[in-house]
Formats: structure tokens, sequence, C-alpha cells
């Protein structure tokens, strides 16, 4: 099967008014270009309107789609980027207060904007965790730009190639990204965003610095129906790049 991709930027966000007045669903087409893949995504949106009533009965609903787009940006954004490092990052709860979200989110925000400051080309992706103790935040992140003479190697058994972050005052995770592709590294990073989060009303999701390269769009706009016949596969177009095709971004 092959697949042609135009690398001129299609726009068709006009949803037909008879659509909404029907009260029909259309399904949304994304077609996004990353460092070493292309993705084709498509997922129905039903247009219809809804009352007062009926938006406090979706709320639960509304929220977990907001939960869905923040995770679909965080896959998006570490397969756009070059990474050279997966890091996870830890507190000593016997030093800081490492149940307290807001702190911990402060903390990390403090240490990286000093260090960027320092080294302008730094890039970081990161995810709060909840640790398997439902008690303990602790991140997870994507890291380029840190000159490597601030990692130390300390392998153990199982991470032969593990080092130490020299400036992180607690416990440190970082291994070379090395030839991982992007939709790995994307799915790597988006797994430890989990549900835990759902009741961190109005606070921040993830972590990241804003020179990060946003994925290309070559198109995004609406079908009448879906031409995908799978939940995900892969496919190469004619001139050989990979192309993932989902229904929805989760794999």
């Amino acid at each position: 099967m092959s697949l042609k991709i135009s690398t001129e930027t299609i726009r068709n966000d006009y949803v037909p008014i008879d659509v909404i007045a029907k009260q029909q669903t259309l399904t949304r087409r994304v077609i996004l270009e990353y460092i070493d893949s292309v993705d084709v995504v498509e997922y129905p949106i039903y247009f219809r309107k809804v009352d007062q009533n009926e938006r406090d009965e979706e709320s639960e609903e509304a929220l977990q789609e907001s939960l869905s787009r923040a995770r679909n940006s965080i896959v998006s954004l570490a397969r756009a980027n070059k990474w050279e490092w997966f890091i996870t990052l830890t507190f000593d709860p016997k030093e800081f207060p490492s149940f307290d979200f807001d702190a911990v989110g402060e903390y990390f925000s403090k240490f990286w904007n000093k260090l960027k400051r320092k080294f302008p080309d730094i890039k970081y992706l990161a995810v709060p965790e909840l640790h398997h103790d439902r008690f303990k935040y602790h991140f997870h992140m994507l890291l380029s730009g840190l000159p490597s003479r601030y990692f130390m190697l300390s392998a153990t058994e199982k991470l032969p190639n593990n080092h130490n972050l020299l400036l992180w005052d607690y416990f440190t995770t970082c291994v070379p990204v090395a030839d991982k592709s992007s939709d790995k590294i994307g799915f790597y990073i988006a797994k430890y965003f989990t549900k835990e989060f759902d009741f961190h009303f109005n606070k921040k999701r993830y972590f990241r610095t804003y020179n990060l390269d946003d994925p290309k769009c070559l198109y995004v706009g609406w079908v009448s129906e879906t031409s995908i016949e799978s939940n995900s596969y892969v496919i190469k177009n004619q001139e050989g790049r990979i192309v993932y095709v989902r229904t929805r971004y989760e794999k």
C-alpha cells in the first residue's frame, strides 16, 4: 500500500452548518510530519447541541478528553524533536516535601530555568509521576543540549549505560537515547502520563521548554468517513518514509 503526501500544508477547518443542525458525525483527519516519520490520524467527532444539564453530567468525560489531548501533545512534541537523554529525577522525602505537587513543580522549574539561562540550547519535555505508593512525586523527562561533562557514568546490572546528573541534588537515572525511533520515544514518555493526574485541576500536566519544535502539519480537515480499516498499522509512502496510520494516538 502506498500513500501520497503533499509537502504543501492544506487546511480544511470548515464544518458545514447542516452537520451541526442534523447532529451528525464527521471524521477529523490530521497528517503530521515528524523528524523520521509521518502520522495519519483519524478520529470521529459528533456534532450536537448540548444544554447546561448535559454539560454538568459530562464534566468527567470532558476531563478525560482534556487528559487525552495533553497526552497527545506530549507524544507529538517528543516525536518532533531530537533527544539525547532519557532521565528520571527523584526527591528525598526526608529532605524535600516530595508529596507536594506544587513544591516539586516549582523546584523542577527553577532548577531547569537556571540551567537554561546558562545553556540556551537546552530542550526538555518532562512528565511528573506519582510514585506507586501514591504519595511521592518524581519526574520522567527527555533532554538535549546539556553538555556531557554534567553526566557521570554510574553503571548498574540492569542499566550498564546509566549515568548520574551531577547537578541534581537527589537520585537520578540518565540513559542515552541512542538510535531509538521518534515513535518509540514519544510513547515512552507518554506512558508515564497517567490518569492519576485527573485530580490536579488547573495544574501543569507536563513541563517543557518553549524552544521545542512542533511537527509539520501537512493536512488537517474533515472527511465524511474514515478510510482507516484497522486501529493501527504501518506503511511506507512513495519516498520510502515510514507512515504510522492510527484511529487515535493510543498505541
